[in-house]
């Protein structure tokens, strides 16, 4: 098999996975980007959103119109922060948790669903070829090019629209 052909079925997977994660999220009241935020707030509890920016790779203005949005549907909650009244602390609110628990039972049934007919050995050798494939990329460079390469295509998808918020 060509290496083209390989390429337009890793694509193609990719691109299914994305948009049955998107539905996923849609289906639990969930919105492009809210999972991983409201993921950061469960583990790292009361944040400021500066640093939940920083953690999505996205300007703190782009943060602020998805917490907006995720305040109004109870998902967060913002409280003005003792130290810094210029300045808001955010936490996950039991309806965000909840969300976020059904969004990740969503997404373990679709990894299920996609894995369901490998074998172990198979998904032994399939993780074992796509880390020699990702080493290959990355030609020794290590973990500073995979961050690179998510920003820029953080930035191209915002460019394009094709981000929702």
């Amino acid at each position: 098999m060509k290496n083209k052909a390989l390429m337009r079925k890793i694509i193609t997977l990719s691109i299914l996975h994305r948009y049955y994660l998107q539905h996923k999220a849609v289906s639990v009241g969930l919105y492009a980007g809210q999972p991983m935020v409201l993921e950061f707030l469960l583990q790292h509890g009361e944040s400021a959103q500066k640093d939940i920016a920083a953690h999505a790779h996205v300007s703190a203005a782009s943060v602020a119109v998805s917490l907006k949005r995720m305040e109004k549907n109870g998902l967060i909650a913002k409280t003005a922060d003792a130290a810094d009244l210029r300045r808001n602390k955010v936490q996950i609110t039991e309806k965000g948790k909840e969300a976020l628990a059904a969004f990740q039972a969503e997404c373990n049934d679709l990894d299920d669903k996609m894995f369901h007919n490998l074998s172990d050995t198979e998904r032994g050798q399939l993780d074992a070829l796509l880390s020699r494939m990702i080493d290959n990329l990355l030609d020794g460079r290590g973990e500073t090019e995979i961050a690179k390469a998510f920003e820029m295509e953080r930035a191209n998808m915002t460019k394009t629209g094709k981000e929702r918020k």
